[in-house]
């Protein structure tokens, strides 16, 4: 058993240590916006993954699920809109920099399918803590999109 870290937005703060991931497990998807960053410790992410998707989601609907996240977790809806505005924006501006060197572009419609999957599987596999414990394979994933 090895154990990935989550991100705690109670908090504010990744938890180390909090999403067990079994040895039997064949399969690890990470969410991460700065994986595909050439620059810093990040440039030494990308080679530690068989593959890397670039989910591109439409610039109304991200600032949408943004602002009703920090609104979720206290912000009024100015201050919301003001952070997806400021720093949520500038992040996204520096990510989508890194979008052609993706080895997968996926839009919205599979992206919302990918989420789908995802909460189908943690709420009928997962149980307690909905954390999902996918591996990364050494063989290159096959996917069809």
């Amino acid at each position: 058993m090895i154990y990935a870290p989550a991100f705690d937005r109670a908090l504010g703060q990744p938890i180390a240590g909090s999403i067990p991931i079994p040895r039997a497990a064949r399969l690890i998807i990470s969410e991460g916006n700065y994986l595909l960053l050439r620059g810093g410790d990040w440039a030494c992410a990308r080679s530690e993954f068989d593959e890397v998707w670039y989910c591109d989601l439409a610039e109304g609907e991200r600032v949408r699920r943004l602002v009703a996240r920090h609104e979720r977790f206290g912000k009024d809806h100015d201050a919301a809109l003001a952070w997806a505005m400021g720093t949520d924006q500038r992040n996204a501006d520096l990510i989508s920099l890194t979008r052609s060197s993706a080895d997968l572009v996926i839009g919205d419609v599979v992206f919302q399918g990918l989420q789908e999957a995802a909460h189908a599987y943690r709420a009928a596999d997962v149980g307690a803590g909905g954390k999902v414990a996918i591996i990364m394979d050494q063989r290159r994933l096959q996917h069809p999109l």
